[in-house]
Formats: C-alpha cells, sequence, structure tokens
C-alpha cells in the first residue's frame, strides 16, 4: 500500500478498530460518530457502514461534511450550527442513535450522549473539545446506557499491535481507506499545527521528510 496510507492508520487505526470491537455495531441500528472527519473518526465512519449500521456523521463545514457522506454516512450533522442534537433525533425518527462513538469529549460530547436512545452505548476515544464526558452514573444505569472509554488508560501493547495489522490489512484488501486532507513538509510543521487547532483540515495531515 502506498506509505502515506500506511502512515494515516498506525495510531487511527487501532483506535478506530478498538471504537469497533467496543461498540459492536449491529446491521439496521443508528450510529453517531462525532470527528467524522477526523483520522480515528473517518475509519470508524467505514468500519460501522461495514457493519451494517446506519450512521450519521457529525462535523464542521461543508467540505468535511461532504467528504463524511462520500465515506458512506447516511445522514450529516453540522456540530457548528445550534440544534444539531435535534437534527439526529429527526434523522433517527425521534428515537436516537443506538451507539455515539465520540472523538470529541466537552461539550459536544455532552450533547452528542443527550442523542442516545435507552438502552445504548456511548465510545469515547478522544478529548481535543474538552474532558471527557462527566455522566451521572445513576441515571445512565437507568436508562440502561453502557459507557466505554479508551481515554486516560492505554490498550495492552499486544492489543494495540493486533489492532494496528488488522487496520493495514483492511488498508491493504480495500475494504478501509484512511482519509488524508494533505501531506506537508516536515520544515512546515508550524503550519500543519495551525491547521489542526483552527480545525481547517478535511481528513489527517501527515508531514513528509525529504522529497
Amino acid at each position: 500500500m502506498p506509505h502515506e496510507s500506511a502512515l494515516a492508520v498506525l495510531s487511527d487505526g487501532a483506535t478506530a478498530c478498538w471504537a469497533s470491537d467496543t461498540a459492536a455495531f449491529r446491521a439496521g441500528e443508528w450510529v453517531l460518530v462525532t470527528a467524522a472527519c477526523g483520522g480515528a473518526g473517518s475509519l470508524v465512519v467505514q468500519l460501522a457502514r461495514a457493519a451494517g449500521t446506519r450512521v450519521v456523521g457529525a462535523a464542521s463545514g461543508r467540505l468535511k461534511l461532504d467528504r463524511v457522506r462520500a465515506l458512506g454516512a447516511e445522514a450529516v450533522v453540522d456540530y457548528s450550527q445550534a440544534g444539531w442534537a435535534d437534527r439526529v433525533r429527526d434523522v433517527t425518527d425521534g428515537a436516537g442513535a443506538s451507539v455515539v462513538v465520540d472523538g470529541t469529549g466537552g461539550r459536544l460530547a455532552e450533547i452528542a450522549y443527550s442523542t442516545l436512545a435507552d438502552g445504548g452505548t456511548f465510545v469515547s476515544y478522544g478529548v481535543c473539545d474538552g474532558p471527557a464526558v462527566d455522566v451521572d452514573e445513576r441515571e445512565a444505569a437507568a436508562r440502561g446506557i453502557g459507557m466505554r472509554r479508551l481515554v486516560g488508560c492505554a490498550a495492552p501493547r499486544d492489543d494495540e499491535q493486533r489492532l494496528t495489522r488488522r487496520a493495514l490489512d483492511l488498508v491493504r484488501r480495500g475494504e478501509l481507506t484512511p482519509l488524508i486532507a494533505l501531506t506537508i513538509p516536515l520544515d512546515r510543521a508550524v503550519d500543519a499545527h495551525i491547521l489542526l487547532e483552527q480545525r481547517a483540515a478535511a481528513g489527517k495531515v501527515l508531514l513528509v521528510v525529504g522529497g
């Protein structure tokens, strides 16, 4: 496979496979994926679709939403716009999502959690928007909601290597495609950081050494 594709899934591929295994996707259920245009989120969208789920991809801006839809999301919502949680409920006919896979944390994660159906599962792997969502455990238990977090607890080394190999194999077979926004020479690394801080990259940003 191209070196860029391999690089793009070395870390995010293991994370996405962990999230997929943890969520235990079921065909026909609604799955909300936040940060759906990110390195890991875009892979989760594809894994969820491959399992036969109906994906709602949440991202910000038309370019990112278009790319998420191209990855197979049945519906997309812009979480830079007010009322996006209501849009998720509308899309799911008022039932809410059976699974939320969140890579944001913070306020976005709190809103995503509010769209979760009773008996659903909330899977958290990232905190780019703030701390992991703080949920009332008694309320979650009463609603039958399962909480699964990767944040703050690294997977065992053997598991990480196994999941990475699996992700690479899926890419090699053409069953998973990393979403690469652009490649930037290493001496322009500051530009890459600016793009990430501004959330202006629709996909993974790779730093390239040499020509």
